[in-house]
């Protein structure tokens, strides 16, 4: 009996060693078979094709050191789509349930201590990043809006009002701008990463999705709406099942608006919208292929 307990622990010391040893392995190496500078990646058509072709087990990431998951994080070839919404805490909500790394990497109880000292150690962390330059180049920003997420910061803006076609008051803030090298690295990225959408305009912190959509779609836009619910619930625009009657789009579960751009013949997943990635670029892209997922609402 004490012979076959003896064996039987070596064969999960062993099994549990060998996950050790791959995990430890896999740090060094990618565990993404694509990006976007596979020829495979120009294919894709939507969103949830890249998603799952970037999927990753999590068995395999269980083992893995906090400070290694932080850079499966990091050469997640989605890990920018952070970047395409109004704030840190939406955006790596949303992107935590579709990038197994990211999810686990959050819950764990040592991630902002991890964070911290990424922050201070960014050079050394781009160095371990086998990816892309143009992944690598916005580390140091997902690093940031990790921190932002772990330990959260108020924000201060100016703030005015706007009002919808009904007259009711919608709150918006004025940003500064951010610095130019920064919304630089973050037109590369969806440039790179989105190759089949258009930019219409460089990325910018002054004007957001829903203030583009609803309120004014110019890029002379100041204003960064938070919120544009009253729009959809005070009688101003009306919900419609076609695209074909349609002005606007929300995506609801991204909380992401968008206005038609064009219409096609083939229906709404081939159609066009413009829309502003947060404070990334201001696109032109099928109903789909954007970071915002499919569950989209009409509204004219």
């Amino acid at each position: 009996m004490k012979k076959v307990m003896i064996i039987t622990i070596g064969i999960i010391l062993g099994f549990v060693l060998s996950i050790y040893s791959a995990a430890a392995n896999n740090a060094e190496e990618t565990l993404y078979p694509i990006n976007c500078e596979s020829e495979v990646w120009k294919t894709f058509n939507t969103h949830d094709e890249m998603v799952e072709a970037c999927k990753i087990d999590a068995e395999i990431l269980e083992y893995y050191m906090t400070e290694d998951l932080l850079i499966v994080v990091l050469e997640y070839p989605l890990i920018g789509d952070i970047l395409a919404y109004d704030s840190p805490i939406k955006g790596i909500e949303q992107v935590s349930g579709y990038c197994t790394a990211l999810e686990l990497f959050i819950q764990r109880s040592d991630a902002t201590e991890i964070v911290e000292n990424a922050k201070s150690n960014i050079e050394v962390i781009k160095s371990k990043l086998n990816a892309p330059e143009v992944s690598i180049a916005i580390a140091p920003l997902i690093i940031e809006d990790l921190y932002n997420y772990l330990v959260p910061q108020q924000v201060m803006a100016s703030s005015t009002s706007v009002y919808t076609p009904r007259g009711t008051s919608v709150y918006v803030e004025i940003h500064n701008e951010l610095d130019y090298e920064e919304l630089n690295e973050t037109d590369n990225y969806f440039i790179s990463y989105y190759p089949n959408a258009t930019v219409v305009c460089r990325s910018t912190y002054k004007f957001n999705c829903h203030s583009y959509a609803w309120y004014s779609a110019t890029t002379s836009n100041i204003y960064w709406m938070p919120n544009s619910n009253s729009y959809r619930t005070d009688g101003s625009y009306t919900q419609v099942t076609s695209i074909s009657n349609a002005s606007r789009l929300y995506y609801y579960q991204a909380d992401h608006s968008g206005r038609v751009y064009s219409v096609s013949p083939s229906g709404l997943a081939a159609s066009s919208v413009i829309s502003k990635w947060g404070y990334a670029p201001l696109m032109i892209h099928t109903t789909y292929y954007c970071p915002y997922g499919s569950n989209v609402t009409l509204w004219r």
